[in-house]
């Protein structure tokens, strides 16, 4: 973090050699009564998509994975 700025680096983090994370910002988009939609919509140049994703391998022939989504918004 530098002043009101938060950064992010590369593209993915191996931990372990064993738990791979994966973050991901897109833009958010809303539909004409103003709520947050996945699809169609407008995009909205106020509200970001983050997205997480961690996964692991459970055995060798067994990926587990899970995923966290969050929009953040100026609030006003």
């Amino acid at each position: 973090r530098e002043g009101d700025s938060w950064t992010l680096e590369g593209e993915e983090n191996v931990f372990e050699s064993t738990y791979s994370r994966v973050i991901t910002l897109e833009q958010g988009r809303r539909n004409d009564a103003g709520e947050i939609v996945t699809d169609d919509g407008t995009e909205d140049p106020d509200t970001i998509v983050a997205t997480v994703t961690v996964q692991w391998q459970r055995t060798p022939t067994q990926v587990d994975s899970i995923v966290w989504n969050t929009y953040i918004t100026r609030w006003r």
